[in-house]
């Protein structure tokens, strides 16, 4: 359940490099928006569907729920939790 929430803890969303999530065997399950934040690409874990990222806005305060095993900002500042 725990990973399910997002409680194994979280990543700082800041530049443009692809980020994952630093305990293996997780994926990140929810991302929030600081600011406006868009994704250049996003891998879904394999066996899901999930919000395709890519090109897409979040705004800022927003908060998305899915499963990505790595994200790859383009602009904008969040909080990625797995």
């Amino acid at each position: 359940m725990a990973d399910a929430l997002g409680q194994k803890g979280s990543k700082t969303i800041s530049g443009t490099g692809a980020i994952t999530p630093d305990v293996a065997g997780t994926n990140f399950n929810a991302i929030q928006a600081l600011s406006a934040l868009t994704f250049s690409a996003a891998t879904v874990e394999t066996g899901f569907t999930s919000f395709d990222l890519t090109n897409a806005t979040i705004p800022a305060g927003a908060v998305v729920f899915g499963r990505w095993s790595s994200i790859t900002p383009s602009a904008g500042d969040g909080v990625a939790y797995y």
